[in-house]
């Protein structure tokens, strides 16, 4: 099985989308948070996404 460059997903999946349109960075977009269903965000003590886990759980 081939992988895949993550780089050329993302570019893909956002294909002829703004970078301004809200449901590319929706964090930035209160209005596209208010319809996200109950989230259940996991992060290990020492992961390095645990960050952005706690920026997106605030912004929740």
């Amino acid at each position: 099985m081939r992988k895949r460059d993550p780089v050329a997903v993302h570019h893909e999946t956002l294909a002829g989308v703004v970078a301004s349109d809200p449901r590319v960075p929706p964090g930035l977009a209160p209005g596209q948070l208010a319809h996200c269903p109950p989230t259940l965000l996991i992060s290990g003590t020492r992961d390095t996404g645990m960050s952005s886990l706690v920026h997106n759980l605030a912004l929740l």
